[in-house]
């Protein structure tokens, strides 16, 4: 796909008289305005630049006898018969209430049209009225991709003197680091993580790239819809899920040369469905770390709150988001919370376009994103996300078996400094069937939680008593996990091996 500076480019020699840029923040498109006007054609022309508080400047100065205001600075630039571009900001919350402004910029639609001047107006979203949505060309810069964030971090480096002898020798290693750990960013975003990560520095060393993905973790917290998760969790940490991780496994052998020449490609995700508190987050986390690979998690649920445009903009910049991150692992926690069946009746076309966009992006993805989804009620999902090739596989995840919950209580006794094997495993998994691993760590916990207040180890009795106390999901919900049970029967495969008889 072309990057925004070639589809403006083409757009202004094919003669297009505006264009809408899709972008947060003004720095980006203006950089990108100013080296244009510099070699779209065989002479330079001028760039004039309109703000709300600056009017109509020319390098960094007013443009005498332009206007100040937007209107008549609209009917300034359609009136001049110069070659020239315009570049105005702050125009996209009044072309949605203001029909002067609207007529404005439809005049200079039909004074350019002849000729090869162009006026860019940007816009954070894309919202444009019906009687501009024909006559202007929109462009989504997206994020800005690994040439831009290199030119971005040269000019941030370069005032300081002190680094430029580790600029000018920047091993390879180092830049790519440099730029895996801003990718993901917007412009503004980067150029201030940048300025943080060189802050007090001599030289370029590898902490930069930490500083800066450091500050990515922050950024994307702060978005408010996504975060990087700490994964750390291996897969010998889980008890279980033996058909899984096999799974799981077996697919390593896919980011090899050797299975691009076999003709496979690389896997596109995973639904685990089940009853709560049986490891499907815990499993997304081994994904990630089993992978090597940053573990970015999605709340659907927030995409609807309003503070991100619409929600399908929102899904989508969240998604482009994770693509530019990529490799990676998109972690979709209760995927049911945003494109349900249930929330087609609540939410209305809201609902209906995100799942058409999720639908668009998993088929069209860039990168390697591999979404690894949970749902604890599946039956709500529509069709058409359950469909086979959408996720490579569907899992569901049961309640642990015997040997299971043996395999639990030992993991969760060695991570708490506690020998497995003074304690009757036997005896506990025997006395905990129809528990969730969730439960069964809680048991170890309270347990503990007696023997430490008492000052003394823990005990098997400490573990009974608090197992006695507990009543398990399988109890509370036996209608619902049978619902679930029924429902994964022959439609979804497997996530540990049956238990035997």
């Amino acid at each position: 796909m072309p990057s925004p500076s070639e589809q403006i480019h083409r757009s202004i020699v094919a003669r297009t008289p505006l264009i809408c840029a899709v972008t947060e923040g003004d720095e980006r498109i203006e950089t990108l305005m100013q080296d244009l006007a510099g070699r779209a054609f065989s002479k330079p022309v001028p760039l004039y630049r309109w703000t709300l508080s600056d009017g109509v400047t020319q390098g960094g100065k007013p443009v005498e006898g332009a206007p100040r205001d937007a209107e008549p600075a609209l009917a300034w630039a359609a009136g001049r018969s110069e070659v020239a571009f315009y570049l105005f900001h702050d125009l996209h919350r009044r072309i949605l209430s203001d029909i002067e402004i609207v007529r404005r910029l439809k005049d200079v639609y039909q004074r350019f049209r002849p000729t090869y001047s162009c006026l860019v107006f940007s816009s954070p979203t894309l919202h444009l009225p019906a009687e501009l949505s024909t006559i202007t060309l929109v462009v989504d810069m997206g994020l800005p991709g690994a040439d831009e964030l290199d030119a971005l971090f040269t000019r941030t480096a370069s005032p300081n003197k002190q680094l430029a002898p580790s600029l000018a020798s920047l091993p390879a290693d180092v830049k790519q680091q440099i730029l895996a750990a801003a990718m993901g960013l917007s412009y503004p975003e980067a150029e201030r993580a940048f300025r943080r990560a060189l802050v007090g520095k001599n030289a370029i060393d590898a902490s930069v790239p930490r500083t800066i993905f450091e500050e990515k973790q922050q950024f994307i917290k702060k978005s408010g819809i996504m975060e990087f998760a700490e994964a750390g969790i291996r897969l010998e940490d889980i008890g279980g899920m033996k058909m899984l991780k096999d799974w799981l496994v077996k697919r390593q052998t896919l980011f090899s040369e050797e299975a691009r020449e076999f003709g496979l490609s690389l896997p596109k995700g995973v639904l685990m469905t089940g009853i709560s508190g049986c490891g499907k987050s815990l499993f997304v986390k081994a994904i990630a770390s089993f992978w090597n690979l940053p573990l970015l998690r999605l709340d659907m649920s927030k995409i609807y709150g309003g503070s991100f445009g619409s929600p399908e903009e929102a899904f989508l910049k969240a998604a482009h988001t994770a693509e530019a991150v990529a490799p990676c692992v998109l972690w979709i926690d209760e995927i049911e919370a945003g494109i349900s069946v249930q929330g087609f009746k609540a939410e209305g076309g809201a609902a209906s376009r995100v799942l058409g966009s999720f639908l668009t992006w998993m088929q069209e993805k860039q990168g390697f994103v591999f979404v690894a989804a949970t749902a604890n009620a599946i039956d709500l999902l529509p069709a058409e996300v359950l469909r086979k090739g959408r996720f490579d596989e569907i899992f569901f995840v049961s309640l642990p078996t015997k040997e299971e919950r043996k395999q639990i209580f030992r993991i969760h006794m060695s991570t708490r400094k506690n020998n497995p094997d003074d304690f009757d495993l036997n005896l506990l998994a025997h006395g905990t069937k129809g528990f969730s691993g969730a439960e069964i760590e809680q048991a170890v916990v309270s347990a503990m939680f007696e023997a430490f207040s008492d000052k003394r180890p823990l005990q098997q009795r400490d573990i009974m008593i608090a197992l006695d106390r507990t009543v398990p999901l399988s109890v509370t919900m036996q209608e619902q996990i049978k619902k679930i049970e029924h429902w994964a029967y022959n439609r979804a495969a497997r996530a540990s091996e049956k238990e035997e008889a």
